[in-house]
């Protein structure tokens, strides 16, 4: 099997014990207060997701990240292309460099939630907005109107914590732990895997897709993202649900595996695109599927940019292989999906697969034409439409964190 991005072994910053058996050393170490979504991106480092990683970066292995897409790691360097960070709710006590702290869930000013981690010898710094404009500017590449460039502007003056992290069991099954994926491949003695990413309930472009890439390698891992959205989008559960109804339906299980990855987003295009290789390598993948515009907010990119981005950004050291896909489409004259390099016929002929036109017509209650989405599909979306689609934040009161597990079991 594939070996860990940049090392021999993952990572394994996962503590065996639970905070009651650790109680003396926590009582010792002050608090610091972080979001739910940084504790997921804190858990995909200890599991390995992000190996080489150990920790949260610098300021300084953010400037090498952002000019040089590498990251140090002892005598070598390693191909690294996004900047992973903590920010930390603001706390009225100086946070002193060298100590160790706890990471507790913080959603409200006013109360604490779960012990997460732990921070070792922690380093803070703060950056300027002068700082995130000209990191931003090297990450993104084009800023205008850009969601990604946007939220990386919003950590100015924010405390920001570096440090080697340890995470504890967060109480229930985690499907991204690589150690889980590649146990499952081996057990299936699958000597090649494509990794197929998602973030949305899938339609029959999606579906093609995946059996297309399924040719190239024994098995095929499903790989939802679950995370942050934008109002209107489809919930983690809708997504949960389709796509498992694809796979029970439509798929060969014998050859398929699936489970959901916690990932904030950040829509940073070709450079996103070699993050998201790096998480599938750990996770035991040789080969990923990379569409067009692959991670990319809508134009701020050229559509092949990310396929581009194996040639051009990505070092030897990453050993997993793109699968370059062309753009899909159905074709009234060829009956069938097919794509750009293999279908003749003029644009007059092509349907386009559009996620906004899906989530319309179920919101509107309306089943999808077949050619774009499974009606199975489709009907089991509209009967819980109420729950599929990210409302818009009510600003008061606060919603209280979800209690229910993030992560589900990866299917047998």
């Amino acid at each position: 099997m594939i070996e860990p991005h940049g090392r021999k072994q993952l990572v394994d910053g996962r503590l065996t014990f639970g905070p009651k058996d650790f109680k003396e050393q926590l009582e010792a170490m002050p608090r610091l207060g972080i979001e739910p979504s940084y504790s997921h991106e804190a858990w995909n480092i200890a599991t390995g997701v992000y190996t080489p990683l150990r920790g949260f970066m610098d300021m300084d292995e953010v400037e090498t990240v952002a000019d040089e897409c590498f990251v140090p790691q002892g005598k070598k360097c390693v191909t690294w292309t996004l900047p992973v960070v903590l920010p930390i709710q603001p706390t009225g006590n100086k946070i002193r460099e060298g100590w160790s702290y706890q990471l507790v869930e913080k959603t409200d000013p006013d109360k604490w939630g779960k012990l997460v981690g732990v921070v070792q010898t922690a380093y803070p710094w703060k950056p300027t907005k002068k700082w995130l404009r000209k990191t931003g500017k090297q990450i993104y590449g084009n800023i205008h109107n850009h969601p990604g460039y946007d939220e990386w502007l919003k950590l100015s003056r924010r405390t920001m914590i570096a440090g080697e992290i340890s995470m504890f069991d967060p109480g229930y099954e985690t499907a991204a732990d690589p150690r889980r994926t590649r146990r499952i491949f081996e057990s299936r003695e699958w000597r090649t895997v494509t990794a197929f990413q998602i973030r949305n309930a899938p339609h029959r472009g999606h579906e093609y897709a995946m059996k297309a890439a399924l040719n190239f390698t024994d098995g095929l891992f499903i790989n939802p993202v679950l995370g942050p959205k934008k109002p209107g989008d489809f919930t983690d559960d809708a997504i949960m649900w389709a796509n498992e109804m694809l796979v029970d339906q439509y798929m060969n299980q014998e050859n398929v595996a699936f489970a959901p990855l916690h990932y904030t987003m950040r829509y940073a295009g070709p450079k996103e695109a070699i993050h998201h290789a790096i998480m599938r390598q750990n996770m035991g993948c040789s080969h990923i599927v990379i569409g067009r515009s692959h991670a990319e907010p809508g134009g701020a990119y050229g559509p092949y940019e990310a396929h581009e981005a194996f040639e051009t950004i990505a070092g030897p050291d990453l050993k997993i292989q793109p699968i370059k896909l062309k753009a899909y489409h159905w074709c009234d004259l060829c009956e069938e999906i097919t794509n750009e390099k293999t279908c003749p016929h003029p644009d007059q002929w092509r349907r386009q697969f559009s996620g906004t036109m899906i989530r319309k017509l179920i919101s509107e209650g309306h089943t999808p034409p077949s050619w774009m989405m499974r009606r199975e599909i489709a009907m089991h979306l509209i009967d819980q439409k109420e729950d599929i689609f990210v409302e818009k934040p009510k600003p008061k009161p606060r919603s209280e964190p979800s209690k229910k597990p993030m992560l589900a079991e990866v299917k047998k």
